[in-house]
């Protein structure tokens, strides 16, 4: 499952946790909910705006990525976010995302 197509990082939604496309309800929401014992019959019966195929997004999510994922958000001040990104990138190998603007950046590390 390609999970990308219901899974969207935003630094400005939830912080920028990893949320189900088109709502503010988290991946780790989700597992949450799985993990308490939900059926994905009753999470589809409480939250109707998420779909089966999401449920599995978010499970598929957790698998490839890990979790909890290792987040780091920066304040940049002054430093652009291209200077940042090119030395954290020198010593970790592992970013898969990174957001950013002149104020602050989001990477998502596993």
């Amino acid at each position: 499952m390609n999970y990308s197509e219901y899974i969207t990082i935003d630094p400005n939604i939830r912080f920028g946790k990893p949320c189900v496309i088109g709502t503010r309800i988290t991946v780790y929401d989700v597992l949450g909910w799985l993990a308490s014992g939900m059926t994905v019959k009753e999470i589809l019966s409480d939250y109707p705006e998420l779909t089966d195929t999401q449920v599995r997004a978010c499970l598929a999510y957790a698998n490839l990525r890990g979790y909890p994922p290792k987040i780091i958000w920066l304040r940049l001040g002054n430093t652009s976010t291209k200077n940042i990104a090119d030395r954290i990138r020198a010593e970790q190998k592992n970013i898969v995302s990174f957001l950013g603007n002149n104020e602050s950046a989001f990477l998502e590390i596993i």
